[in-house]
């Protein structure tokens, strides 16, 4: 039997096509465990389907990218002081803003009405609340009074014109260079009773 002895060309010919065919394969066997790390990684190419479901936490994505989840139930009150005491439920017992032009309530609580009883001054209703018993806050809504110079006041009148149940704010303003103050039906003022 006679062997014909191949040319140089067919030999690298015939060995290139096995290790392109085989290529693929003998790189899956060759990889060592544990040997592909970030480094070994192109930039953007691991794509869904590459990773696994369930594998990825919050922490591997950038803020706003994921959903936000459902609201948690309400934790329990917390403790107020070195007592540990927990504060008091609710708030002030009515609260209102008043705008001098109608005038009108505005963010009201409590208070279920206002009337101007006389030049820059205010009674507002208030049921239920003995007013003997409590000392109202009143400040002036600067940013509704305009006033660049703030020289405007409210304040509590314990004896205005007014009904019983019913609390008394005066306003005045305050002219500038700075005199004596006057009555004025253009200051806006909240006031609360704790």
């Amino acid at each position: 039997m006679k062997f014909r002895t191949g040319s140089y060309a067919n030999v690298a010919s015939t060995l290139a096509l096995v290790v392109a065919l085989g290529g693929t394969s003998y790189a899956a066997v060759a990889i060592a465990k544990n040997s592909v790390g970030s480094p070994q990684i192109i930039n953007n190419s691991v794509k869904s389907a590459d990773v696994k479901n369930g594998n990825l936490m919050a922490v591997d994505f950038r803020a706003g990218e994921l959903p936000a989840g459902a609201r948690g139930p309400a934790g329990p009150t917390g403790a107020i002081g070195a007592t540990g005491a927990t504060g008091a439920a609710g708030s002030a017992r009515a609260y209102a803003r008043v705008t001098p032009e109608t005038p009108s309530l505005l963010r009201a609580k409590g208070f279920t009405a206002v009337r101007r009883a006389a030049t820059g001054v205010y009674c507002l209703t208030l049921p239920g609340v003995d007013l003997t018993q409590v000392v109202p806050i009143t400040a002036v809504d600067y940013r509704w009074t305009a006033d660049p110079e703030g020289n405007a006041t409210a304040m509590w009148d314990e004896s205005p014109p007014c009904n019983a149940g019913e609390i008394g704010v005066h306003t005045d303003r305050i002219p500038v260079p700075y005199g004596p103050a006057a009555e004025s039906n253009t200051v806006a003022f909240t006031v609360m009773v704790p």
